[in-house]
């Protein structure tokens, strides 16, 4: 019975690769199996050439997309995701990327359409919620916003970035208690989480409580100061 294990996936491709395959399956399913083992760059390599081999094929340009997106070239992932779109106007996957591409570049309005497509289109997929969540909230659509992230925060309770935003979100809409209650979760997941400090001891304040305030500004000062 065959295994899906990356280092079996890897050495399955490369045979076929050995033995003269050359379409773009056996480097898509290697790229990816490296990509799972925390190797972007080799993955890379091989997307490369599997759109090389075939650029209409839009599973190729998202996988692709997904980790120039990593390295921080979006300019380069967005040419893909159109490629993408394009081909397959009904890939969840492929809208959900372009959103986070469009909300890269700021454009808050694009990232929301293509999020809510994709959402349309049937994904139930936490970094779509979270996404159209960041752009409605950058549009100042505080109350849509936090309703995304309930349901981003609902698929992964454990997103601390995601309960950073609500938290971000209620306190701009005047409810600091839940707001520190999103950031103490937060700091509960990732108690590094320096911005957490500085925006629960806002809504501290806010609330009139300057000891916790002090307290939280401290702590994110201390991190400040030991990050460099």
């Amino acid at each position: 019975m065959p295994t899906c294990e990356p280092d079996n996936i890897i050495a399955e491709a490369s045979a076929r690769i050995a033995e003269g395959d050359r379409s773009a399956a056996p480097y898509l399913r290697r790229g990816k199996a490296l990509l799972s083992l925390g190797r972007p760059g080799d993955a890379l390599v091989d997307l490369d050439f599997a759109v090389i081999i075939d650029p209409s094929d839009g599973s190729v340009r998202v996988a692709r997309a997904e980790i120039l997106l990593m390295l921080g070239r979006v300019s380069t992932a967005m040419e893909d995701l159109d490629a993408a779109v394009e081909a397959a106007p009904m890939d969840p996957d492929a809208r959900t990327l372009r959103g986070i591409a469009n909300l890269e570049n700021e454009d808050w309005r694009a990232s929301e359409s293509d999020c809510s497509t994709a959402i349309e289109l049937g994904s139930d997929d936490a970094v779509a919620w979270r996404t159209r969540g960041r752009a409605r909230y950058q549009m100042r659509n505080v109350t849509a916003a936090v309703k995304d992230y309930n349901r981003a925060i609902g698929l992964r309770p454990d997103d601390a970035e995601c309960l950073y935003w609500r938290g971000l979100a209620h306190r701009d809409s005047g409810d600091h208690t839940s707001a520190i209650d999103d950031f103490t979760r937060a700091l509960e997941i990732s108690p590094r989480f320096s911005e957490c400090y500085v925006s629960r001891g806002k809504s501290w304040s806010a609330l009139g409580d300057m000891a916790a305030a002090r307290s939280d500004w401290t702590m994110a000062a201390q991190m400040l100061h030991h990050s460099h």
